[in-house]
């Protein structure tokens, strides 16, 4: 009898002392969340990183909230519909399509689509703060749309004609680019020799802009 009274005291002894050790470990391992020596790796697992969260625009051409992410493979109904919802104003579904045209996850002729229809509904007063940021850094980046990126120009008043031109003269190749210097140089009225560089039609464009508006004044 004496035995197993011993014995069972001893099993309570060890259960307390187990029962007393679990409770240390859990204290010590919830004090190591909240303190700054914890690593870095063990941090992030416990903590997320609102800096990776992006709340602002990637694109100085586009205000924020015109930046959407689309689904390339469901780019095509997106250009539907935008051209079909009368709700969404013209320089909404412009900034949308040219979105899109920018984007090269795109099938090539979904991109050329959206760019015929982005420009469309750019009036000549929207292009330079609408499109002219992407043609320069040359987001539309084919020959196709640089090819669409001329033609429209040609139907521009002259701001956004010359500048549009210029952009193609520092992206474009081969006959394109002799097309560009070509436009720029009928407008301008200088001599449209190719050994012209970039750099000295955007001299001759921003005089000739400059003149415009101090003629105007």
């Amino acid at each position: 009898m004496k035995k197993r009274v011993l014995f069972s005291g001893f099993v309570l002894l060890v259960m307390a002392c187990s029962i007393g050790m679990f409770r240390y470990v859990v204290s010590e391992r919830n004090a190591g969340l909240d303190s700054d020596e914890l690593e870095p790796g063990r941090r992030a697992e416990i903590t997320p990183d609102l800096r990776s969260v992006n709340t602002t625009t990637t694109s100085k051409s586009r205000p924020i909230g015109f930046d959407k992410v689309i689904d390339p493979d469901r780019a095509e109904e997106e250009i539907s519909r935008l051209l079909a919802d009368d709700t969404v104003s013209k320089m909404h579904a412009a900034r949308e399509l040219l979105s899109i045209a920018a984007d090269a996850r795109v099938h090539a002729n979904v991109r050329l689509n959206a760019l015929s229809h982005g420009l469309t509904l750019t009036s000549d007063e929207d292009f330079a703060d609408v499109v002219l940021a992407d043609v320069e850094q040359n987001k539309f980046e084919s020959p196709e749309m640089h090819r669409l990126l001329l033609d429209d120009a040609y139907d521009r008043e002259d701001s956004a004609k010359l500048t549009a031109a210029l952009a193609l003269v520092k992206n474009a190749q081969g006959d394109l680019r002799s097309e560009a210097i070509q436009l720029l140089a009928f407008v301008t009225r200088h001599d449209d020799e190719e050994s012209q560089t970039y750099e000295t039609w955007r001299a001759i464009v921003t005089e000739y802009l400059r003149k415009g508006e101090s003629d105007q004044e």
